[in-house]
């Protein structure tokens, strides 16, 4: 999904880089995303003067691999000093025979760049000019760009693999680090890596959040704003997407490519949600709901704790007209309220202790998809599963036998079932030997991000697309 560059660099570095005669500073390891952020900046900030100056990549190769630069930054702008000693280097700006006299030719830059209209300038690296300076060059230069930053009402990029505070972190008006590292660190092996932007320092601005996760998908810096909730203005009907290959749809075709199709009509789907999610997970079951529901199809839900009839019916009435006809929502009842909304089946609460009211609610649910089934002449069913209410009330040892015979029985039959387990709980283990697939949901600085544990899949960030008058889950794989 193209995204506008605003939207792809976080708001706190835009507000310091929208002003002019400031220094940025990007700081990280190597494969980290640097030069990615920095010719990002660049295509931001085309209507100024660009300039690159690269210790890493030649013109040739950065217009092969980041083709969309030509537009921010002319050939004649882009000064290539990534073989110093076999030639001298060319360009708008003059020429040097090698780094150990960089320090002459940065005098010359800098009258140069006086000349330019809004100069934005990358160096990239800081090191790869400045190792070979003698310390007191190095320092000397340092005071010539921060100079120009000030006199050419410039913006200076310096880009930097120096792990340790240096003269430049307290110089600059901006530093960030980026990062990339597993995504569960506290595990002996390596699992899947993340990446992370740190905002350390924005003189005279507010950071707002100092954290974020991104990804360079596509040769693109994107960086994932926290997870919001989404809800289109006007609702349309959702158009279903079809069965592909004998595969069940869960309504995104992120979601369905993902699968390789959809989910297996007669399985069991695990889906784990750790600490830190709240109901954004939930997304996930409203897309594959109401594609259900757009095609006359049954969906029998047994919810997880904290969610309510009345959630499912906000979320997902407005886009399938068959809601009420086709849903049971299994809830606990009160006999002396008569439930009138047809797509609730109450399980009286009097008389019996919570096993045995939780017990009863399993068995509603599995004889609601087994109707369902029936009522749509043995079109597969949804069944969503909230297993958190199964085992914080029924009880680990009671549960497990009850679960995998019910599982048994839906394999045998064409539906698809999605557990849902809240971190933590004794059952995932068991259930992930027996479970067709297992996806895992987290919070990473306040992103949602989802990754299979079978099958093994990357990271993905979630997020929602209400362009079409629906919720569309979209997923952008982190790389």
């Amino acid at each position: 999904m193209n995204m506008p560059v605003s939207s792809r660099v976080p708001e706190e570095i835009l507000s310091l880089l929208d002003k002019h005669g400031v220094s940025f500073l990007i700081k990280g390891k190597a494969g980290t995303g640097k030069t990615t952020l920095a010719l990002e900046l660049l295509g931001h900030y085309s209507d100024r003067s660009g300039v690159y100056l690269s210790t890493r990549v030649s013109p040739r190769k950065l217009y092969r691999h980041f083709p969309w630069v030509k537009e921010a930054v002319k050939p004649e702008l882009v000064i290539d000093v990534t073989k110093p000693y076999e030639e001298d280097v060319e360009s708008e700006f003059g020429a040097f025979e090698s780094l150990q006299v960089v320090f002459q030719f940065f005098e010359e830059f800098y009258e140069r760049a006086l000349r330019l209209k809004k100069p934005f300038i990358v160096i990239d690296s800081w090191e790869g000019v400045a190792k070979k300076m003698a310390d007191k060059e190095r320092h000397k230069t340092e005071n010539v760009l921060i100079s120009l930053v000030d006199k050419a009402n410039a913006n200076l990029i310096l880009v930097s693999e120096e792990p340790e505070r240096t003269t430049l972190d307290y110089l600059a008006d901006g530093v960030v680090t980026l990062s990339r590292h597993d995504l569960e660190e506290k595990l002996p092996f390596h699992t899947r890596l993340i990446r992370e932007i740190e905002i350390q320092k924005i003189r005279g601005a507010k950071i707002r959040q100092s954290r974020y996760a991104f990804t360079l998908n596509e040769g693109r810096f994107q960086y994932f704003k926290p997870f919001a909730a989404a809800f289109p203005a006007k609702p349309t009907e959702f158009d279903p997407i079809l069965d592909k290959n004998g595969k069940v749809s869960m309504g995104s075709e992120d979601i369905d490519r993902l699968l390789g199709g959809g989910y297996e009509k007669g399985s069991f789907n695990l889906l784990e949600i750790e600490y830190g999610v709240g109901t954004a997970y939930n997304y996930l079951v409203f897309s594959a709901m109401i594609n259900f529901l757009s095609q006359s199809r049954g969906v029998a839900i047994l919810p997880t704790e904290g969610t309510t009839a009345q959630t499912f019916y906000a979320e997902v009435g407005p886009f399938a007209e068959n809601f009420e006809k086709f849903t049971k929502i299994i809830q606990r009842g009160n006999e002396e309220e008569k439930e009138t909304r047809l797509y609730i089946v109450s399980v009286p609460l009097k008389g019996k202790t919570y096993g045995e009211i939780d017990r009863s609610m399993h068995m509603e649910w599995i004889k609601a998809m087994r109707k369902l089934g029936k009522e749509t002449r043995g079109e597969p069913v949804l069944g969503i599963l909230g297993l958190d209410t199964l085992e914080y009330k029924y009880g680990i040892s009671e549960i497990e036998k009850e679960i995998t015979i019910g599982i048994s029985a839906i394999k045998d039959s064409n539906s698809v079932v999605i557990g849902i387990a809240r971190q933590g709980q004794e059952l995932i283990e068991k259930l992930s030997q027996i479970a067709n697939t297992h996806f895992k949901v987290k919070n990473v600085d306040g992103a949602i991000v989802m990754y299979g544990v079978v099958p093994r899949t990357e990271i993905y960030n979630l997020s929602l697309d209400i362009s079409k008058g629906h919720s569309e889950v979209k997923l952008t794989p982190i790389v």
